[in-house]
């Protein structure tokens, strides 16, 4: 059995209840990819093979015939750790023989906001207490202020705000810990001017 994995679309990461920072990436270039494997196995008449297709929330998915529909194992993801998390899991399943990772994953996930006014009011609490603050201390403060808002809160239009990032596990190095004899195809935006 051949096992073929393919991940498609781009990841969101929650801010609140009602926002979330996405990219643009529709997922296309996966379809197009799993069109081809199929195409592939067409051609050359295997029939012995899954395609899982881990797809994020936007990508796009076209209706596969009924023996396509039964080659292909859809599994839904949201956020990178999603992502990051379906991967370990299929991969620790199966031996996947060939990856083709294709989609936009997030490098960073939201970790918290804070009102602009009450960022400053801690730093100047910590340094008039102080009278010196290190930049360890002030790194503190930005990894964790007190007063960031609530996860399952809405944030209020009526601040201004500022936002705290995290980087994301990153799903290529994953892929390659696991099982280092996958053929793994990747794909990277780059930007020329």
């Amino acid at each position: 059995m051949i096992h073929i994995a393919i991940t498609a679309g781009g990841t969101e990461e929650t801010i609140d209840g009602v926002r979330k920072i996405t990219n643009m990436s529709s997922g296309s270039l996966s379809w197009h990819c799993l069109e081809a494997v199929l195409a592939y196995m067409h051609t050359h008449n295997k029939r012995e093979f899954t395609i899982h297709y881990i797809k994020a929330p936007k990508a796009i998915t076209k209706e596969l015939n009924t023996e396509d529909a039964l080659r292909v194992n859809f599994i839904d993801v949201t956020n990178t750790q999603s992502v990051y998390d379906a991967v370990k899991s299929l991969m620790s399943e199966v031996n996947v023989d060939v990856f083709i990772h294709a989609m936009a994953v997030s490098d960073f996930s939201y970790a918290y906001s804070v009102s602009k006014s009450d960022l400053a009011d801690e730093l100047y609490e910590s340094l008039n207490v102080n009278n010196f603050i290190t930049k360890k201390e002030i790194e503190e403060i930005l990894s964790n202020p007190k007063y960031r808002h609530r996860p399952e809160d809405k944030i209020s239009s009526s601040q201004e705000i500022i936002m705290g990032f995290e980087t994301t596990p990153k799903v290529i190095s994953l892929i390659k810990d696991i099982n280092p004899k996958t053929f793994l195809v990747g794909f990277k935006l780059v930007k020329h001017n």
